[in-house]
């Protein structure tokens, strides 16, 4: 009776570890695709606030530049400021929530370039840094749909 006894602990663990292996798997495989689906609609949110953020700051500075003003000055209590007090809030909140370095780079150059943008008093200064903006958010749309299709495919991203 000993041996029947043993052999069906054996076939009870055996099963108990393979109905375990199998929960690991499929709770791994969930956590995947939630990260991943979270992931995608939180580079969504950066990418809508970022695109706000530039274009305030552009035509803020357009608008100060055509006024013939000092920048600065011209722009308190315009649109264009409520405009980048709302969104920035929201990048900085969302940043540390993006996997990918490079993404999470971009995005803290773009925050510093429309912060100077916004300060600009000089037409020279400022339209080097008109420049420098549409260059950076250029890059990051480029990297942010990368990334996305990246997780589209089931891929992590590279820049991790």
């Amino acid at each position: 009776m000993a041996p029947v006894v043993v052999a069906l602990l054996v076939v009870v663990v055996a099963v108990a570890v393979v109905f375990g292996l199998i929960g690991v798997t499929l709770a791994g495989l969930g956590r995947h695709r939630s990260r991943t689906r979270d992931q995608a609609s939180t580079i969504f949110t950066l990418r809508t606030a970022v695109v706000a953020m530039v274009q305030a700051a552009t035509q803020g500075y357009e608008v100060a530049a055509d006024d013939g003003s000092d920048g600065g000055r011209r722009r308190v209590g315009t649109p264009w400021a409520s405009v980048d007090s709302t969104v920035r809030p929201t990048i900085t909140t969302q940043l540390p929530l993006i996997q990918d370095a490079q993404l999470r780079r971009l995005t803290t150059e773009l925050l510093e370039a429309t912060r100077r943008l916004s300060l600009a008093g000089d037409t020279d200064e400022g339209a080097r840094l008109c420049g420098e903006v549409d260059d950076l958010h250029k890059r990051f749309r480029t990297r942010s749909n990368e990334v996305v299709r990246e997780l589209n495919l089931g891929r992590v991203p590279p820049g991790r």
